[in-house]
């Protein structure tokens, strides 16, 4: 599998903050000694966390249901962008059998990594933008604003 060290890592910090650890400038090893260092934003940790907590399951299975949750995610919020940007209801299909069917995209979608995450974020920033567009008003722009900085984070 792709990027072991890196799901390690992320595993790595969801089980210090499991055990009491830092929420934000957790301890990882980077090329040695561990040092904290607020290697990207945890939301993705934190959303495993809650699974883990109320779900009850490991922190393994639970980053990949939450990366899969967002995989699905990201197939409605496509869609309406591509229906915004006035694709044809076959082209939508085929993006979705594709979409579906691709193995990075199928690969990916189960990793303990928060890149489903992002991608989903990045698209309803994508969406939202889109919406605010096409309506020319100022109706969106909170909610713009609030999934780009989750985006950028």
């Amino acid at each position: 599998m792709l990027f072991r060290s890196r799901q390690a890592q992320t595993l790595v910090a969801i089980r210090q903050m499991l055990s009491g650890g830092p929420w934000v400038f957790y301890e990882l090893p980077v090329m040695g000694e561990p040092i904290r260092l607020p290697h990207e934003f945890p939301l993705f940790d934190w959303l495993v966390i809650a699974l883990a907590r109320f779900g009850g399951g490991s922190p393994l299975v639970c980053a990949r249901i939450i990366s899969l949750i967002f995989w699905i995610g990201t197939i409605p919020v496509s869609v309406q962008i591509l229906r915004i940007a006035g694709a044809s209801r076959i082209t939508r299909l085929v993006f979705l059998l594709l979409y579906l069917n691709c193995p990075l995209y199928q690969h990916w979608s189960h990793a303990a990594m928060g890149e489903t995450m992002v991608l989903f974020f990045t698209l309803s920033l994508i969406l939202c933008a889109s919406i605010s567009k096409e309506r020319r008003s100022e109706e969106h722009t909170s909610e713009l604003q609030s999934r780009g900085l989750i985006s950028y984070a």
